[in-house]
């Protein structure tokens, strides 16, 4: 389905997912913005267990919400999980408002978004693989003028679209 929960300033909404057999670092995500009716803003939390209730252990920088689509966030820094445990990412909306989109089904074991059971919120978690950030390669090819650039920082996409 294509539904999604209407949230309006001062709401929370969220979707709780187990992270798999090795642990990670978040460092962003992403939540798929249905329909906008009042512009406005949000911020994204990282959680233990499922809920609102668990301890906090992240806050992203706030986001502007003006159109629809995925719209991305990213933690100041890398925030932690571990493997085999399951995590909550909450969306608290500060002004506006608008629907997450929900993909009607549980294609999450181990989470579920705060609408019903089975139902999972369309959003993503980024991850790194390391805690380098990169770097930088100064020789150009033989044939080129451009500079590349050596990143050793993976994006782990968890998508459910």
């Amino acid at each position: 389905g294509t539904s999604g929960s209407t949230m309006d300033a001062g709401e929370t909404n969220w979707q709780s997912f187990t992270v798999g057999g090795a642990a990670i670092n978040v460092i962003g995500g992403a939540f798929d913005i249905q329909a906008v009716s009042v512009n406005g803003a949000l911020v994204a939390r990282l959680r233990s267990g499922e809920g609102t209730g668990g301890a906090l252990l992240g806050t992203a920088e706030s986001i502007t919400i003006n159109a629809t689509g995925f719209k991305e966030f990213w933690f100041p820094v890398p925030v932690a999980l571990s493997a085999s445990t399951q995590y909550t990412l909450t969306i608290d909306k500060t002004s506006g408002t608008y629907n997450a989109h929900s993909v009607g089904g549980d294609l999450f074991s181990g989470g579920r978004a705060d609408e019903a059971a089975g139902t999972d919120y369309d959003f993503r978690i980024y991850t790194e693989a390391s805690s380098s950030l990169g770097s930088i390669s100064t020789t150009a090819g033989a044939n080129s003028k451009k500079v590349g650039v050596s990143v050793s920082t993976t994006k782990l996409v968890m998508v459910n679209s």
